[in-house]
């Protein structure tokens, strides 16, 4: 923010020095079109230290008016020269809309700093004071600076996210990895924080599902390595499908998934733990496989509400379930056990 308005000040600095200047506007209409810029630029380099933080409706309406606001001037320039150079300040909002506002916003300010740069030309080379070759020469540097460039860092950015994207999840199966839910926890905890918040109040049970594979060694050993992949996506999709469009759903290393989401109560958790474990079980083609489920439940507030603590009680809540999934293994498998206490009952109740 304190970026973004020093940026603001500093273009709008521009417009009041050529006020000044014999190659700015000069015309009583055009220098009020100036001041209502100048003004308007103030306006919102004080709005970007004060309040909340802006919508994306309202940095989309700063962008244009900023877009605006800088052809503006440039055009009533009474030099015509002077007005192309002004034109350079829009890489400065290419750049905000690439890192800030996404590439669609981004492609319209790309068209409109061409349409304006092509204007700007065509005014010099019909200048008596300047030539074709001084016209074509500064369009084609402002071209490479005000179009090229944004449109380049746009696409290293789309890069650098791509490969973001692919750190947080499993390449076989799609889901998350460990990292991936820590930072999707993390988003949550931010969100939380919030003063309109409710996720504490309104889900104030987190619950994190530890489910492995039974016998998922003998699967592979009989069917291949192959086969034994299919069943891990056909499990993945199946927990996404059961657990939930709010549930977070981890590869956790081989054959073990968690599945972390907020519930209103403990019943409630349980419900999701053996909706889990009867949808790996579902009889559908390739080999039959199922589940042992541990289930371990936590104050949605406490977990997240210290973010410095987030990744410690993330450990610590997911030891718990693997402490219990190891019982309901023990126990036989394709049942479920809740931290504390094995429910084995569960394996054939609904």
């Amino acid at each position: 923010r304190g970026l973004t308005s020093c940026l603001t000040l500093v273009v709008t600095a521009t417009a009041i020095l050529s006020l000044g200047s014999p190659a700015g506007a000069q015309g009583l209409a055009d220098r009020a079109v100036v001041i209502a810029t100048i003004v308007g630029g103030f306006g919102w380099a004080v709005r970007w230290n004060v309040g909340h933080w802006p919508s994306f409706r309202e940095s989309v309406a700063f962008f244009v008016y900023a877009d605006v606001a800088i052809a503006m001037v440039c055009f009533l320039d009474s030099s015509s020269l002077a007005g192309l150079s002004g034109a350079g300040l829009l890489v400065l909002l290419g750049t905000y809309a690439t890192f800030l506002l996404g590439p669609r916003v981004l492609l319209v300010h790309v068209v409109w700093c061409a349409l304006t740069i092509a204007v700007l030309s065509v005014k010099v080379a019909l200048d008596p004071e300047y030539d074709l070759a001084i016209a074509v020469a500064k369009a084609i540097m402002l071209t490479v600076v005000g179009v090229v460039v944004p449109i380049v860092i746009e696409l290293g950015v789309h890069l650098i996210r791509v490969d973001a994207d692919k750190s947080l999840t499993d390449p076989l199966t799609g889901l998350s990895n460990r990292r991936g839910l820590a930072s999707r926890l993390m988003l949550l905890a931010a969100d939380m924080r919030s003063p309109n918040s409710s996720a504490a109040t309104a889900h104030p049970v987190a619950t994190m599902i530890v489910l492995d594979l039974d016998k998922f060694k003998a699967i592979n050993d009989e069917f291949g390595h192959n086969v034994g992949d299919e069943v891990l996506v056909r499990v993945g999709r199946s927990l996404v499908r059961a657990a939930g469009p709010t549930a977070v759903v981890t590869r956790h290393g081989g054959e073990e998934f968690l599945v972390f989401d907020l519930h209103d109560d403990a019943l409630a958790a349980l419900r999701a733990a053996r909706a889990v474990r009867d949808a790996v079980a579902e009889r559908i083609p390739g080999p039959a496989v199922t589940a042992s489920v541990g289930l371990a439940m936590a104050s949605t507030s406490a977990l997240l509400r210290d973010p410095r603590r987030l990744s410690s009680a993330l450990t610590e809540l997911i030891d718990r379930g693997d402490t219990a999934m190891y019982r309901a293994k023990r126990s036989g498998g394709h049942c479920v056990a809740v931290d504390g206490g094995t429910a084995r009952g569960l394996a054939s109740t609904g």
